[in-house]
């Protein structure tokens, strides 16, 4: 058991170091964000979820402009980090599209998405997730608070959508501390 917790946490650590380091010295213009994020809550399992991540979201080609200072942008999202059942953890990894509504300068974004999602473990206290492959359906609201720096709430369910026999999926409630990479100062 001790083994496979240093093996999650070096996981772990070796992810943060690649998704962190990459955006925050992005020089692309199409990173627009980089954060953590922490559960509050969750709900829909027997167990308490807790979720710890970092997150990323990269702008993708296909904008279209709804009416005026108000656009529909396609982001692909990405997100690192580990979840917690009482003392047993596990590593996960999850990138997928997502829709966005945000004003011009994306100081507020509503997102809708889903992304695939890599656990390394599938049980948790008696609760069984079926496998290792889960998919996040989510929807979110960031707000760019003071120059870069931000907050975001998450609503997210995460299940297996019944590919495995076992089907307990769980939800998790979460606040976002975003760094807005390339943002420009109005």
């Amino acid at each position: 058991m001790k083994k496979h917790s240093n093996i999650n946490k070096i996981v772990f650590f070796a992810l943060i170091f690649l998704f962190i380091y990459r955006p925050g010295g992005a020089t692309d213009k199409n990173w627009i964000l980089s954060g953590f994020g922490l559960s509050l809550f969750s709900s829909g399992a027997k167990e308490k979820f807790k979720q710890y991540e970092f997150h990323g979201a990269y702008t993708l080609p296909w904008t279209w402009d709804i009416m005026s200072g108000l656009a529909l942008k396609t982001r692909l999202n990405g997100r690192a980090g580990f979840i917690n059942v009482e003392d047993e953890n596990a590593v996960f990894g999850s990138i997928g599209p997502s829709a966005d509504f945000s004003t011009k300068n994306d100081d507020i974004i509503f997102k809708l998405g889903i992304s695939p999602t890599i656990l390394t473990r599938k049980n948790f206290c008696g609760v069984n997730l079926g496998g290792p492959l889960q998919f996040t359906v989510y929807s979110e609201f960031d707000l760019c608070l003071y120059r870069n720096f931000g907050i975001g709430f998450r609503t997210q369910h995460t299940s297996n959508a019944n590919i495995y026999k076992e089907n307990h999926g769980f939800n998790t409630y979460l606040v976002l501390f975003n760094y807005y990479i390339n943002k420009k100062i109005l």
